[in-house]
């Protein structure tokens, strides 16, 4: 019995002091209740202040969410006509651009045609150039020609007319002088030509003169 009673004796001291630190504690962090309902009174007025308030920005806010509802609205159906005119001239574009497409392909065949066509001209132009130049080298040809036909025909007039005079001097003198035929002409007769005159258009060949007494 000794040996309980000391346990008992130091149980309840131990449940002796855990009270009074608990009474300690509880004493020291204990609430006044009193004060504290006394203050809230006026924690509840803030309270309604800030609950008013919050109703007044709730319907301040509710306005402005329904103005941004219509103006989403608003601006849905904006956006819905933009993209259908989007589509519409992308739609646009797309014609024209298919157009343009098309015009430009015939574009490129009318350039190619045209320079088909520079291609032929300018063959063309080296033909007649070659031609001209032909054309300039048989005119020089014919202008010699032409010059050469021109001394023989002084080289015959001069011939004739040494001929014509010795005639006459033969003439003067009463000779006759074998005509191209042997035949001799009288005195009032005149020689055959010793020449052939040319048509029109032909040089003069003359002849050579047939030898004539001295």
């Amino acid at each position: 019995m000794t040996k309980v009673s000391k346990v008992l004796t130091v149980l309840v001291f131990i449940a002796s002091v855990a009270f009074m630190a608990f009474a300690a504690t509880s004493s020291a962090t204990r609430t006044d209740w009193k004060t504290r309902v006394a203050e809230y009174p006026e924690k509840i007025a803030a309270q309604r202040k800030k609950i008013e308030q919050l109703d007044q920005d709730i319907v301040r806010w509710d306005a402005r969410l329904k103005d941004a509802q219509a103006s989403e609205k608003a601006d849905l159906a904006a956006m819905d006509r933009r993209e259908a005119a989007l589509v519409t001239q992308v739609q646009q574009l797309q014609a024209q651009a298919s157009a343009l497409a098309l015009q430009i392909d015939t574009e490129a065949k009318s350039v190619q045609a045209k320079r088909e066509q520079a291609r032929l001209r300018r063959e063309e132009v080296f033909r007649l150039r070659n031609q001209l130049e032909e054309l300039r080298t048989q005119n020089d040809s014919t202008i010699g020609e032409s010059k050469r036909l021109k001394d023989l025909l002084v080289q015959a007039q001069g011939v004739l007319e040494r001929a014509e005079r010795r005639m006459q001097l033969l003439e003067a003198d009463g000779a006759r002088l074998p005509d191209s035929a042997g035949k001799k002409t009288g005195p009032g007769e005149k020689p055959k030509p010793e020449y052939d005159p040319p048509a029109t258009g032909e040089s003069p060949t003359p002849s050579k003169p047939s030898p004539s007494p001295e």
